[in-house]
């Protein structure tokens, strides 16, 4: 029973937890994916006024200055009608000479003293229109506009309120905004009021970075503002290398797809809750009848054929009746071949000879052809050549490459003669366990020869089989066999280890062979107990 209702709850369970899934994955996808083009297009979509109102102010000085210096009355009139400065001044380096418009106050006159600092920022390192700064006289943050005049140069303060005016407009979301930054990533516009004032400088922000080379795009990033992860739209103002951004925390846009899921999740469980109930009605109903055709069986395994199935209710499932059915006539057909039980036994007897002669001759042909060394349970040097086709056949499954490692024992015959070759025979024994436990899964433990040893390494680099070679030496030199009466054979490996690279051929392994043999030698001559690697192809 309660296996039924843990199944039934399972599969009410398993496709509410993946649509759940599923749409979490989609409406958080689509969220990003939505507001991915929407910053984007938002930033693109402001660079572009932007771009067009810096364009046209400063065409609007050039005509200021064609003005300049034939009709003064003219310019003073034009100057009052532009939209584009709150200021404009006319320089000829001397303050006498030097005009100034304040054209919100609509005042015309001479320039006075303090306009000489505007005359020797100007002269002295020329505004440009990628920058803004403090205004000389009011300290307010504006953009300096300069146009050369016969004899002078014309001088506007740009009015910022405008672009302000639009960037203040953006709103989205809870805390989504608009900031506009010059091309030295000085602060523009921004909602921080403070951050205006004083010009804040934030070019080292990834997405003002990203702006400042042209770019347009969509970036995560930290906000130290809001202190929180944002998402962004940048763009970089056209000709000018001014940067737009529209940036809106990542938790807003999150915040609509944990409601969905909230809502989702309480509906699931609604729904589980419901088909728990239904399956534990079910499983109940079902168990029941299940448990006397049980019942009925059991009386028949204890050889009571005589005795009726007990009988289902009236609503029982129709497919346990037939089961019911079919146990009855099993006890018949049981009880009828028990009959035939003694018979049945010699002719069973005779057929089991029969198969135990075709086993045992089955078995000689197996052992004709085993490929495991009786001794220490490895491959032997057949199994050691289907190992090598098999690797020829799958080289590109194995990334044409592999490495080899050959090894004897150290001073094995000494061995044989102080201790016997029943003792040799299980240090042989002792190698192969330890061989067994260093290898990685997919390679291959080989008995090659008496005391030699092989582990065969596909999709391995000639580093990593040195290292494993290193470890294995190390913990055979220190694990002795340990023999009767306290005793132990501390036992030392001498081993060659070399690599194949852009596939596997059989005079290639029989090379591999031959190398590996002289570097095992050369680990012998060089005191034993050692690695040496040499390069193969």
């Amino acid at each position: 029973m309660l296996v039924l209702i843990a199944a039934f709850a399972l599969v009410a369970a398993t496709p509410v937890a993946f649509i759940t899934l599923w749409l979490h994955a989609g409406i958080e996808r689509n969220l990003m994916n939505e507001a991915h083009d929407k910053n984007e297009l938002l930033a693109r979509n402001i660079a572009t006024p932007v771009s067009e109102y810096l364009h046209a102010a400063r065409g609007n000085l050039s005509v200021l200055a064609m003005l300049a210096s034939k009709h003064e009355d003219a310019m003073a009139s034009a100057i009052r009608a532009q939209p584009y400065f709150e200021q404009v001044w006319l320089l000829h380096g001397e303050a006498e000479k030097d005009m100034a418009w304040n054209v919100r106050g609509k005042a015309l006159g001479a320039a006075a003293g303090d306009d000489a600092a505007i005359a020797a920022r100007v002269f002295s390192s020329p505004p440009r229109i990628d920058t803004v700064l403090h205004d000389p006289l009011g300290g307010q943050p504006t953009v300096l506009l300069e146009h050369a005049t016969p004899g002078g140069m014309l001088v506007g303060a740009l009015d910022l309120q405008p672009m302000r005016a639009l960037c203040r407009g953006i709103h989205f979301g809870k805390h989504g905004h608009c900031v506009i930054t010059d091309a030295k990533g000085n602060i523009v516009e921004h909602p921080d009021a403070q951050w205006v004032r004083e010009i804040k400088n934030i070019s080292a922000w990834p997405i003002v970075k990203a702006g400042m080379e042209g770019h347009h795009g969509v970036m995560r990033f930290y906000s130290p503002f809001l202190l929180t992860n944002m998402i962004g739209g940048y763009a970089s103002v056209p000709g000018i290398h001014w940067v737009v951004l529209t940036p809106q925390p990542l938790s807003e846009l999150t915040v609509h797809a944990k409601n969905l899921l909230r809502r989702g999740l309480t509906v699931a469980l609604a729904g589980l809750g419901l088909a728990l109930l239904l399956a534990s009605g079910l499983g109940i109903w079902l168990s029941r009848s299940l448990c006397k055709v049980v019942s009925g069986v059991q009386k028949v395994q204890r050889g009571a054929y005589s005795e009726p199935f007990p009988r289902l209710g009236r609503i029982a499932p129709r497919e346990i009746e037939t089961l019911r059915s079919f146990g009855v006539s099993m006890a018949r057909s049981v009880q009828q071949a028990m009959q035939f039980k003694d018979s049945m036994n010699e002719e069973l007897e005779r057929r089991v000879h029969a198969a135990t002669d075709q086993l045992a001759a089955t078995n000689a042909r197996l052992a004709a052809q085993v490929q495991v060394d009786e001794l220490t349970g490895l491959f032997n040097r057949r199994g050691m050549w289907d190992m090598v086709a098999r690797l020829m056949r799958d080289d590109a499954a194995a990334n044409g490459k592999g490495a080899l490692i050959l090894f004897d024992v150290d001073q094995f015959k000494k061995i044989n003669d102080e201790h016997g070759h029943a003792t040799g025979d299980r240090v042989l024994a002792h190698i192969a366990r330890l061989l067994l436990a260093e290898i990685r899964e997919g390679d291959a433990a080989i008995r090659f020869a008496g005391d030699e040893f092989i582990s065969l390494m596909p999709n391995c680099n000639l580093e990593t089989a040195q290292r494993r070679a290193q470890k294995l030496c190390e913990r055979v030199a220190a694990t002795p066999l340990r023999l009767e009466h306290a005793h132990a054979v501390y036992i030392t490996l001498s081993i060659g280890v070399t690599g194949w690279n852009g596939g596997l051929t059989a005079q290639q392994f029989s090379e591999m062979l031959a190398r590996a043999d002289q570097a095992m030698y050369k680990a012998k001559h060089g005191g034993r107990n050692r690695v040496v690697v040499t390069e193969g192809t």
